[in-house]
């Protein structure tokens, strides 16, 4: 029953995503350079930090392996509403379009197909824990 459900949510997603083209993110904003330092200028210490840059990639996969505790609702809902709150949830979290890619693959993919592709793209993020895909097996 859950793989039924699980299999329907991404389903829902991915045609929801085909349907509208996905949203797009916001591009991020332009980040100024600094002019080029003369030969003579002094360099500048090599202590200085710079922030982690996110990976939004890797934040859209760990919203869709906790996407059943995030999504307002959908822990308390209904079997037959649980996957369209999810995937409306889901679909308004992710960032990337590699992300929307999956979803609107694995809305094409025969559900038992679906685990194996979600895995490979979890390790290669290093994602060892899934709640999602713990519920399609």
């Amino acid at each position: 029953m859950r793989v039924k459900m699980i299999a329907a949510t991404i389903a829902m997603l991915g045609s929801m995503t085909a349907a509208c083209g996905g949203s797009k993110p916001k591009p991020p904003p332009l980040v100024e350079v600094a002019p080029a330092l003369s030969p003579d200028a002094p360099t500048p210490s090599s202590s200085v930090a710079v922030p982690a840059v996110p990976d939004l990639y890797k934040q859209d996969l760990d919203a869709l392996c906790n996407a059943g505790t995030r999504a307002p609702g959908a822990s308390a809902a209904a079997k037959e509403a649980k996957p369209k709150i999810i995937a409306e949830w889901l679909s308004a979290q992710l960032k990337t379009d590699k992300a929307r890619e999956l979803m609107r693959t694995m809305g094409t993919i025969a559900p038992p197909d679906r685990p194996a592709i979600i895995r490979k793209e979890l390790d290669s993020q290093g994602i060892k824990a899934c709640p999602f895909l713990d519920d399609m097996h």
